[in-house]
């Protein structure tokens, strides 16, 4: 990725980086109250302040006046996701992978690929103009079972009784 920057540059880069980096660390300090106590969800937070802080509301960030928009977009999506899947392992019980290999097994290969076949199947069906194999990828995109959108289950102490199920974190 060649992103042309001079040190102390303000481009619309650094400051969509500058925001985005505030907001991290500005949410560290907030999210247990956020989350415990406005029962919000990380996600839910995070689409607000994107919104807000986006071309439609504040024009903080706006990745359309970025010169090579996509690939800067694709490497903050990169490291987004490496933060969030980091996260996800080290929030695991320490033998978690030893205990429910099984489980996990299971839901990763036959109930996934199934997922991802229907996801593909569905999209196929009502995007006439795209064959199948084009249709696979995007349910690839849209087939939920990974552990960034396995975070954004409630996770607030009562979750278990409202939602009806029990957390793995609750273990």
């Amino acid at each position: 990725m060649a992103v042309n920057l001079i040190p102390g540059e303000f481009s619309a880069f650094t400051i969509a980086v500058a925001i985005l980096s505030g907001f991290i660390v500005f949410f560290g300090y907030v999210s247990m109250f956020i989350k415990e106590r406005m029962f919000l969800s990380e996600a839910f937070v995070a689409v607000i302040i994107g919104i807000i802080a986006g071309p439609l509301v504040t024009n903080g960030i706006n990745p359309y006046a970025w010169e090579n928009s996509d690939e800067i977009t694709k490497q903050l999506t990169r490291c987004i996701i490496a933060i969030q899947v980091m996260a996800v392992g080290i929030e695991l019980p320490k033998h978690y992978m030893k205990k429910d290999w099984l489980t996990m097994f299971m839901l990763l290969m036959p109930v996934m690929i199934f997922m991802w076949l229907v996801s593909g199947l569905i999209v196929w069906m009502f995007v006439p103009p795209i064959t199948y194999l084009e249709s696979l990828v995007i349910g690839a995109c849209v087939c939920p079972t990974d552990p960034v959108s396995r975070m954004q289950q409630p996770q607030f102490p009562a979750a278990p009784y409202y939602s009806g199920n029990v957390s793995l974190y609750t273990r």
